[in-house]
């Protein structure tokens, strides 16, 4: 079996293309915007979980890092995918939750490595 994944080559180039083969790319920013703000709004909170609970494994670069700047951050990303589009904001939402669902149904075991 191949470990290539061709389903997701497939999916991206369908959402990729069919817009663009239609003459009008502006059907596919609202998704790419949506999906931008939302990876964003994610990192940041994660960071501010991270930070927030004071992980011993979390151990920013950053000179100015605190917590509180990354739930801001978390925040306005989220504020500016609603003040964009609510609909498309929700529907990537909506989206994410279907595939973090199908990725936990898939149980594939993965080697992250080993820390020494």
């Amino acid at each position: 079996a191949t470990v290539e994944p061709k389903k997701a080559i497939w999916v991206t180039w369908l959402i990729a293309s069919v817009p663009t083969l239609a003459g009008n790319l502006d059907h596919i920013t609202p998704i790419v915007t949506m999906s931008y703000l939302l990876m964003y709004a994610g990192i940041n909170l994660s960071c501010f979980l991270l930070g927030f609970l004071k992980s011993p494994g979390f151990r920013p670069t950053f000179r100015y890092f605190h917590w509180s700047i990354s739930l801001i951050g978390c925040v306005w990303c989220l504020g500016l995918a609603i003040i964009i589009s609510w609909t498309m904001a929700l529907a990537t939402i909506v989206l994410v939750i279907i595939l973090y669902v199908y990725n936990k149904k898939q149980k594939s075991e993965k080697d992250w490595g080993d820390v020494g």
